[in-house]
């Protein structure tokens, strides 16, 4: 049943900033689960949704820590030199007998104010 549901759902991608700029997409979640490392993916998702909207404040990455086999350096360096705080971390079941994927939700701190409040 969920082939029938998400499957005639999928569309081809154009790029990244003509998706996440729309406005539709403004003040929604950014989910990126296994994000390929070889890739700026993750990062320019990250970097596109951030810019477009103030209300852009909630990232859910599933995957492994830096380093790992998920996402690059880039991803994780713009994390830490912006407003991102970690908030929550949560264990996802691994496929196969071993792996390191974890379920990372970061929210952006509410720069209007001069507080360490996420928004």
């Amino acid at each position: 049943p969920h082939r029938l549901f998400f499957f005639p759902k999928v569309r081809p991608l154009d790029s990244i900033e003509a998706t996440l700029q729309q406005w539709s997409c403004r003040g929604r979640v950014l989910m990126l689960v296994y994000p390929p490392p070889d890739s700026d993916m993750a990062f320019e998702a990250l970097r596109v949704y951030t810019e477009t909207c103030p209300q852009n404040d909630t990232v859910v990455y599933v995957g492994e820590g830096r380093r790992g086999t998920n996402a690059n350096d880039a991803f994780f360096d713009y994390l830490e030199s912006t407003d991102w705080i970690l908030w929550k971390i949560m264990p996802v079941t691994v496929f196969g007998d071993k792996g390191y994927e974890k379920l990372f939700v970061f929210k952006r701190l509410d720069s209007s104010e001069d507080s360490n409040v996420p928004r």
